[in-house]
């Protein structure tokens, strides 16, 4: 019922952004190496954000 599709929801997500966080942090880690730290103190909360915001909706597609 509802309880479970929530739960199988809450789960996805966990390890979408798990696996997500994983990609994206050695994506800035890259990144880090060859900019200033200060630009990439800027782009990091909203790259954030945006990585989050357009894969969550990517999620909430496909299911």
């Amino acid at each position: 019922g509802e309880f479970y599709f929530l739960t199988r929801f809450c789960t996805s997500l966990v390890i979408f952004i798990y696996v997500f966080e994983y990609h994206l942090f050695s994506f800035l880690w890259e990144f880090l190496k060859r900019k200033p730290v200060l630009a990439f103190g800027k782009q990091t909360a909203w790259g954030k954000i945006l990585v989050i915001t357009v894969g969550g909706k990517r999620v909430l597609n496909s299911l």
